[in-house]
């Protein structure tokens, strides 16, 4: 009778060790891209929609105490708007879920052409980063994250709400002589450089004499910049020269320093007839802060 009641109850253990719970996490991604303005204070992703041939990009991890990843899991959506539920069967115990969103050029849900950011590291949670992968921010290249903690001993629900990481950073350049200036020389000191995903920290680049440099013909920069999206950074340094068509420069300037706070979209106009520039700042919220300082103009 002992040796029955205790086989009896080892097998039994053994079927509790091996119980699943249902998880279902609903992840909600529109705050990532709310409120991101361009310079006519349209939406650049209005109603949460991207461009033709992108599309939404949606990751989930979750690692247990160990920091072991043990699920992962991505889908691809049409738009931000886009609620997404994913069942999991999990054991009991205590995990981390890590949630991203980013946008990818794609032509369905199911294949990825190009990705600006990628997830490295993931068999290890105090490993997993975000690193951007190409060379120049444009308004596309946003980043959205989550991490969460949760104690499985049932079927449970997760809501995730991600979040921005960066800062938008749309510049307008006004009353620019156009009949003589036909290429732009646009330097940027900050750079992306990752985010390390179980901290929530941001990795930038403080780049050497002009940054990176990227070279903008006409029509390209009448009225606007392309808008670039940054991790936030102590500073954001921008460098401008303007060339004519033989290549000598007309004129130049430096935009000056400020800090970038992620979720805090900012349009930086420069008046370059009187060498000042204006920035208003924009939150996820709707805020806004309007700020004037001079820049340094030849």
């Amino acid at each position: 009778m002992l040796a029955l009641g205790a086989i009896f109850t080892s097998c039994n253990k053994n079927i509790v060790a091996d119980i699943n719970y249902q998880l279902t996490t609903t992840i909600t991604a529109i705050d990532v891209v709310k409120n991101i303005k361009d310079i006519d204070n349209s939406d650049l992703f209005p109603n949460g929609l991207v461009g033709e041939g992108e599309k939404v990009r949606i990751s989930l991890f979750i690692y247990n105490q160990s920091g072991e990843l043990i699920i992962e899991e991505t889908k691809l959506l049409n738009s931000f708007a886009e609620v997404l539920t994913l069942n999991k069967q999990i054991k009991e115990g205590n995990y981390t879920v890590i949630s991203c969103v980013d946008v990818v050029d794609a032509d369905n849900l199911t294949t990825v052409k190009t990705e600006y950011w990628k997830f490295e590291n993931k068999d290890k949670f105090q490993n997993l980063k975000a690193t951007f992968q190409s060379g120049f921010q444009w308004y596309t290249f946003v980043l959205g994250y989550s991490k969460q903690t949760i104690s499985i001993n049932k079927a449970q629900s997760l809501n995730i709400n991600l979040i921005p990481t960066g800062s938008m950073v749309t510049l307008n350049f006004d009353y620019l002589n156009l009949s003589q200036i036909q290429t732009i020389k646009l330097g940027i000191i900050t750079w992306n450089n990752y985010l390390s995903l179980s901290d929530g920290i941001s990795n930038t680049s403080e780049l050497l004499n002009d940054g990176n440099v990227s070279t903008l013909e006409k029509g390209e920069y009448r009225n606007r910049i392309k808008s670039i999206y940054c991790l936030p950074s102590n500073q954001l340094t921008i460098k401008w020269v303007g060339l004519n068509a033989a290549g000598n420069q007309i004129k130049s300037g430096t935009i000056p320093s400020s800090a970038l706070i992620a979720g805090q979209n900012k349009i930086i106009t420069i008046d370059t007839s009187t060498g000042l520039t204006t920035t208003k700042s924009a939150s996820t919220e709707g805020r806004q802060v309007k700020e004037s300082c001079k820049i340094q103009i030849k």
